[in-house]
């Protein structure tokens, strides 16, 4: 999947620890200092919260995102969640993504059938699932 010029040049990605759980937001802005007011405004409207009660611990640029990720499918690497890991790969679960960029949202998706079909590839056979028993034909 690749991501459109548009997202690539308006992409930010915010973590917020307050209020409530962490939530990674993914919002298009045209500078940083916009996706942080835009993101701390849904935060605070979420919240029914002050700004003091909103607790940002991380902003990065698409391009941020991209230096700093790994993952062999580049558009996959703004989905990573090293900033809070110890190194091991992990990924960002339920986002806000604040965005109606289908590249962006395609991008998602796709990772989330990648992640799905490594599960399922672990799995044991069907046979052993069924205790036991030979499947079905």
């Amino acid at each position: 999947m690749i991501l459109s010029e548009y997202c690539k040049a308006t992409l930010f990605c915010l973590v917020f620890d307050g209020p409530g759980p962490r939530t990674v937001v993914y919002i298009q802005a045209g500078t940083k200092v916009a996706a942080i007011r835009k993101a701390m405004d849904v935060m605070i409207c979420l919240h029914d919260v002050g700004i003091s009660e909103v607790a940002m611990t991380h902003v990065a640029s698409y391009h941020d995102l991209l230096a700093e990720g790994r993952a062999e499918v580049e558009s996959f690497r703004i989905f990573e969640a090293r900033w809070f890991s110890d190194g091991t790969e992990e990924w960002v679960c339920s986002p806000l993504i604040l965005s109606n960029d289908s590249t962006l949202l395609g991008a998602w998706a796709a990772l989330q059938y990648e992640i799905a079909a490594g599960y399922v590839e672990q799995l044991p056979p069907r046979s052993l699932l069924d205790s036991g028993k030979p499947p079905v034909s």
